[in-house]
């Protein structure tokens, strides 16, 4: 079994927007989040919902596109994963550490895409993390 915290983002896309599967189901206990979601992957209309993909590189960047067909989010209105009470949840941090570590973050208008670019020769978004730079 994988740690949500170890999900791709498109693992999560899968979890959360695709099958319906929501974050607190998980907080209060983590096995019935997989039970549902091994139920849903075959009713509809979740069976039918698809995930969008596409990558593009050059020698100065790399940007993953990831999608759905789902209403979305609005990025501006999440809590703040740092705030207190908040800081001992086990999710609620996938925008931040994507900003962390991508040199851009951009959402489209609906909330349901996500293109994640990093460039050559930037910092990976340890120096954060460790305080190193």
């Amino acid at each position: 079994m994988c740690h949500r915290s170890r999900r791709s983002p498109c693992q999560r896309r899968f979890f959360h927007s695709n099958l319906g599967v929501s974050s607190e189901l998980w907080i209060e206990d983590a096995s019935n989040d997989y039970a549902l979601a091994e139920q849903r992957r075959n009713q509809e209309p979740y069976a039918s919902r698809r995930i969008r993909l596409s990558v593009s590189m050059d020698r100065e960047q790399i940007a993953v596109c990831i999608g759905d067909e789902e209403p979305g989010i609005d990025p501006s209105q999440l809590p703040d994963p740092t705030a207190p009470g908040f800081l001992e949840r086990p999710c609620g941090r996938r925008v931040l550490l994507m900003r962390t570590f991508m040199d851009d973050v951009q959402f489209n208008k609906r909330g349901n895409e996500v293109t994640l670019i990093k460039r050559r020769g930037t910092p990976s978004g340890d120096e954060f993390l460790t305080g190193d730079e």
